[in-house]
């Protein structure tokens, strides 16, 4: 796998070398990082922590050694000795606000000491947006406000367009990065923090305003339910071709073409509250004519021959495919006979309507109970030491404990209704952004644990290896938003990476880069910042 791609061919020139900054694995804990990534900047005493116009502190990036950089880079020119430190604020850097000095470069001759980060600092990790927030400033407790400190070893390369990660690492690399849904096979949170992260996470959930629809989303039914969506829609949109509000193209219509939809959908929606379970039959005997001619079809052209292999191998899995479908399709057909036989007295539809209704209404009165115990977990949690090991019967409590709060309801089954238990909370949705940043704190950290070790913490160094480009300082940017590449000095380039929480503006890469004559006088405060997506 190659990093780039032909699409940028850069001109010979001196200003090609480069570097990239390739994150330690395994990490070296026995030496003083000299580069690094993340964690907090070491300053000389009295170096005050950059903030921006408006007084809002920036984001610690990296720091980098300017003695192991090449004598060729930047030809020549820039210093060899001290450090380069980058700091951004990032959440008004991904709303487009790039005035103002929320992207600083700053060199300092001397290492300094850890400079504890400001009290205000808000907390920033891309890859928990879901979790945290992405673009507004947010202080939570239990979530590091650091990114995750992690040494980097300065790699010099002349052509760094072509470099691959086995080839960086020189180690086996797997086809995935650490970020993959259910990338690391862990089935609880090896930390308290992780625990906090689920627990958290899960009471963010319900003390949302769209619990309801979030709940109805997992299949719990409260109303009646439109299966046949199709007939929904046809008898929309033949309605709505009469209606001259859906024509309105005057000045600000959208807010006005969007009540009138709103409208017509709650006039439909009442109108077919009646008949629903005969429609839902009729919309499964719909779908079984269709894929029968889907089904036919294929077949036909099959019958007739002439395709070659590849193609043959192309119908027949067609075919298969509509006959498990179709079987599927009499399962869901006779459980809907189930339901009709057992509501086909004329007050059946209403009876049933009602049921689903009142079981719904149970099923979301559990949500302050849960509330509470949601809270007295958290509590729980934040008193211990929060980088701690987790034992495996405290997080089982607690998982038990969440899913003890269930209820018997009506759920949407492949288009069937049909009586269940139905637990209240799904925590295990929360799971795998919990344990992917457990295990890569406590790898980050050096932190020995049971858990990471054997095949396990080869597969996971494996998935850290896997890169779509690398960190880079010096050489040509590799954008295709930069006028005018061979006269801008690349400083930083810092790819979205899933180990360091970063995804910048949805997985783009941060560029900063100076002129050459502001880089001879080590004019730091002259620099341009962009984020290519």
């Amino acid at each position: 796998m190659n990093f780039w791609t032909s699409w940028m061919k850069p001109k010979v020139s001196d200003n090609l070398a480069s570097v990239i900054l390739k994150r330690q694995i395994p990490i070296r804990f026995d030496e003083a990082p000299r580069s690094w990534l993340g964690g907090l900047p070491m300053m000389p005493k009295g170096t005050e922590w950059p903030r921006d116009r408006e007084g809002a502190p920036l984001h610690f990036v990296a720091q980098i050694a300017c003695a192991d950089l090449p004598a060729a880079l930047w030809n020549g020119q820039g210093p060899r000795k001290g450090w380069l430190l980058l700091f951004v604020e990032i959440l008004k850097f991904q709303q487009a606000e790039a005035e103002g000095g929320i992207v600083q470069v700053l060199h300092t001759t001397e290492i300094g000491v850890e400079h504890e980060a400001p009290h205000d600092l808000p907390t920033v990790r891309h890859v928990m947006s879901d979790y945290i927030g992405w673009a507004s400033p947010e202080v939570r407790p239990g979530v590091p406000k650091l990114w995750r400190k992690w040494p980097v070893d300065v790699v010099v390369t002349e052509n760094p367009f072509v470099y691959s990660a086995e080839e960086l690492y020189q180690a086996p690399m797997s086809e995935h990065s650490i970020s993959v849904h259910g990338g690391i096979d862990l089935d609880r949170p090896l930390t308290w923090r992780g625990a906090l992260y689920v627990v958290e996470g899960v009471a963010d959930f319900f003390n949302a305003d769209n619990v309801e629809r979030n709940i109805d989303n997992a299949g719990v039914l409260f109303e009646p339910p439109e299966f046949d969506l199709q007939g929904f829609n046809e008898e929309f949109e033949r309605r709505a071709a009469g209606i001259k509000a859906f024509q309105d193209r005057e000045v600000g219509w959208g807010p006005r073409v969007e009540a009138a939809r709103a409208a017509l959908t709650r006039e439909l929606a009442n109108e077919r509250r009646a008949g629903w379970i005969e429609r839902g039959v009729e919309s499964l005997d719909k779908r079984r004519a269709q894929l029968l001619e889907h089904r036919d079809k294929f077949r036909k052209m099959l019958d007739e021959g002439g395709h070659d292999a590849e193609h043959t191998e192309y119908l027949k899995a067609l075919v298969a495919d509509d006959a498990s479908s179709l079987e599927r399709l009499a399962e869901a057909r006779a459980r809907w006979a189930d339901v009709h036989r057992a509501y086909s007295d004329p007050e059946g539809e209403a009876r049933l309507s009602a049921e689903i209704k009142s079981l719904g209404e149970a099923h979301l009165a559990l949500i302050p109970g849960l509330r509470t115990l949601l809270t007295r977990l958290m509590n729980s949690i934040l008193a211990q030491d929060l980088d701690s090991p987790l034992p495996e019967a405290e997080w089982r409590a607690m998982q038990a404990s969440m899913e003890d709060i269930k209820s018997t309801c009506w759920v949407a089954a492949e288009g069937v209704p049909e009586k269940a238990e139905r637990q209240v909370v799904r925590w295990y949705k929360r799971l795998d952004m919990a344990v992917r940043e457990d295990v890569l704190d406590i790898y980050a950290r050096g932190q020995r644990h049971p858990a990471l070790a054997g095949a396990f913490l080869e597969d996971i160094e494996k998935k850290l290896r896997h890169m779509d480009r690398p960190h880079r300082v010096g050489g040509v940017p590799a954008s295709g938003e930069c006028d005018d590449p061979l006269n801008k000095t690349l400083l930083f380039e810092m790819a979205s990476d899933a180990a360091m929480g970063w995804s910048w503006h949805g997985a783009g890469t941060l560029f900063v880069t100076i002129s050459p004559s502001a880089l001879r006088r080590n004019r730091f405060n002259k620099i341009e910042a962009w984020i290519e997506h």
